[in-house]
């Protein structure tokens, strides 16, 4: 009985100090935190543009906090939506785009699909800058036979 006790005890010392020894918590701090920068996108198109029907979404903020405006960067004006149509825009062969604040993140989403079935081709040349700096050059065509454009992307600080 005295080996039995004995054996348990042991077993019992080893449990607490394997305990005691072990972290409770995570030593993991979580994802850094991304530091807001200064985005603009230049959206540039060439050839048929008048005949294809274009949409540009630019948005982006800070986590949990979205209080940004979109600017026309060669205007200088606030416009009253993230989401710009020929409906509600009047896109010129070369456009700039800000955010009214620095953000952790940028989202773009431009697309343009022909209206006539005589369309000739369209070219989209997209620039994303950061701090300045070209991070991204996004060029694609859209003709009689690739009918539409769509390009989406996400932007972070330190991704490209």
């Amino acid at each position: 009985m005295k080996k039995v006790y004995s054996k348990l005890l042991l077993l019992t010392l080893l449990t607490s100090a394997t305990l005691m020894f072990s972290s409770c918590g995570s030593d993991d701090d979580g994802p850094a935190q991304l530091e807001p920068q200064e985005y603009k996108v230049e959206v540039i198109y060439s050839g048929d543009k008048d005949n294809y029907l274009k949409q540009v979404f630019i948005g982006g903020g800070v986590f949990n906090n979205v209080n940004t405006d979109l600017i026309d960067d060669l205007s200088g004006k606030t416009l009253p939506t993230y989401s710009l149509t020929d409906s509600n825009y009047n896109f010129s062969d070369h456009n700039r785009f800000a955010l009214s604040k620095k953000v952790q993140y940028l989202h773009i989403q431009i697309s343009a699909s022909n209206r006539s079935i005589t369309a000739g081709e369209l070219k989209i040349t997209i620039k994303v800058y950061r701090n300045g700096k070209v991070i991204d050059t996004i060029e694609d065509t859209a003709n009689t036979d690739k009918k539409q454009i769509s390009i989406k992307r996400e932007y972070y600080e330190g991704d490209r």
